[in-house]
């Protein structure tokens, strides 16, 4: 390798000025242009670059998003169909324990009946027999069975109470059961109609 001495130099640049001067004016312009068009064009394929980068993502980004939103969608499904299988299990327990109600509701009515047609019999023979003079004896038994007729009164009217209250808690659990499957019967028409 060679030492370029500053006499080498000098040289150099008088033959290269030599030559530019001898070069038309007109093309510096067109050597001037042509530089600004290759950085242009290198300004636009780095631009297209970055915007084939954007695309990319925002594609990516779409699809991780609707993924995301179908799995939230599959799961809000799922915990649909569970909870419509628990509301239908609790309904169905519900609906028996109603029924159960009314059935002892009946028997025991049927049983105060029975009940109040024993005392109402028990009652005329009492009668008959203090008619019939037996005394004291009867006198006493008259109020002993007095006493039991007003007894079994008052637990007729308890039992009759606690049918009573059954029953309207029956009613009130068969309007929540029928206010929750318009509810529930509303929820699954939305849902089949977001598929």
């Amino acid at each position: 390798m060679a030492i370029v001495t500053s006499a080498a130099l000098a040289v150099a640049w008088k033959v290269a000025r030599a030559r530019l001067a001898k070069v038309p004016p007109s093309w510096y312009l067109v050597l001037l242009l042509a530089g600004r068009l290759l950085g242009q064009g290198w300004r636009l394929d780095r631009a297209q670059g970055q915007r084939d980068k954007a695309r990319d993502e925002v594609v990516r980004l779409t699809d991780e998003w609707g993924k995301e939103r179908q799995a939230l969608v599959d799961t809000a499904k799922a915990e649909q169909v569970r909870l419509a299988g628990d509301y239908v299990q609790i309904m169905k327990g519900l609906t028996n324990e109603i029924e159960r109600q009314r059935r002892a509701g009946a028997r025991l009515r049927a049983d105060i009946d029975g009940m109040h047609d024993d005392a109402q019999q028990l009652r005329r023979r009492v009668a008959a027999t203090a008619a019939a003079g037996r005394g004291a004896a009867a006198d006493e038994a008259i109020g002993v069975l007095a006493g039991l007729h007003q007894r079994s009164e008052r637990e007729r009217e308890a039992v009759a109470r606690f049918a009573e209250q059954s029953r309207a808690a029956g009613l009130a659990c068969e309007r929540a059961h029928d206010a929750a499957s318009g509810v529930a019967g509303a929820a699954a028409l939305e849902v089949s109609g977001q598929q």
